[in-house]
């Protein structure tokens, strides 16, 4: 596998699992942050991601912008821009809404979802890499969550006892994928959730080539009110470790 393409492949990787990472837990009637994270691969920073978001009334939102590194845009610039919306209950996300526009450099795309009870709607999917030919159909897919959704249901802010012991399955418009989190293991004055993100549904033979899983892990330390915090999201890949860590 090249350089290049390993770059493409990880770079998409860390666009999802930056997305949430700024998201407020629940609790009050209405709660916003905003925040910035420092993308670094072989510990060169790669990019930054700016982060908005919102939760009132049962409801919840969340944007995300993310570019490269002035260096990085010489060789290999890649840009993101995201938005997920949808209805709270208890810790239940339900997503109604769903857009992104992406390019990594190899890879461009449009994706907008819209969700009946659950069940996504791919309004637009333009996409410059085919799909795999086990591309399920959106139709099956109900009860999946948008991967900034998902995202933001492992990484935002909750108790101990909520973080790590999770299994959520996404669905971006064509393919189907899951983030597996183990048991929470006691990391400073903080914990550490170890997983995956594994491919499951919707990708080409040459992407599974290269990887079906990616191994991470996800620090979080303690916040006022017995909350804990994302601070770091560790990837290990062959092209080197990657992080993504809050300013």
């Amino acid at each position: 596998m090249s350089s290049r393409n390993q770059l493409s492949a990880l770079t998409r990787l860390l666009t999802l699992f930056v997305l949430c990472l700024a998201v407020p837990a629940p609790g009050a009637a209405e709660s916003q942050n905003k925040a910035e994270f420092v993308i670094k691969i072989r510990g060169i920073t790669a990019g930054i991601a700016r982060l908005t978001g919102i939760e009132q009334d049962g409801l919840y939102a969340v944007r995300a912008e993310i570019e490269s590194a002035r260096l990085v845009k010489v060789f290999r610039p890649f840009t993101y821009r995201g938005a997920a919306r949808g209805g709270l209950e208890g810790r239940r996300l339900s997503p109604v809404h769903y857009e992104d526009t992406a390019n990594t450099g190899r890879r461009q795309s449009e994706v907008v979802l819209d969700y009946d009870g659950g069940v996504p709607r791919v309004t637009r999917y333009v996409s410059t890499v085919p799909n795999g030919a086990d591309s399920p159909d959106p139709a099956t897919q109900g009860g999946t969550l948008d991967p900034l959704s998902a995202l933001y249901a492992v990484l935002r802010d909750a108790p101990a006892a909520d973080l790590c012991d999770k299994r959520l399955v996404l669905f971006d418009g064509r393919r189907r994928s899951a983030v597996i989190l183990g048991t929470a293991q006691a990391a400073g004055d903080g914990i550490v959730c170890n997983g995956e993100f594994r491919r499951l549904k919707g990708f080409t033979q040459k992407e599974l080539s290269r990887h079906r899983a990616f191994p991470l892990q996800v620090f979080y330390t303690p916040r006022s009110g017995g909350m804990l915090q994302a601070q770091r999201v560790s990837i290990q890949s062959i092209y080197g470790l990657a992080t993504l860590d809050r300013r």
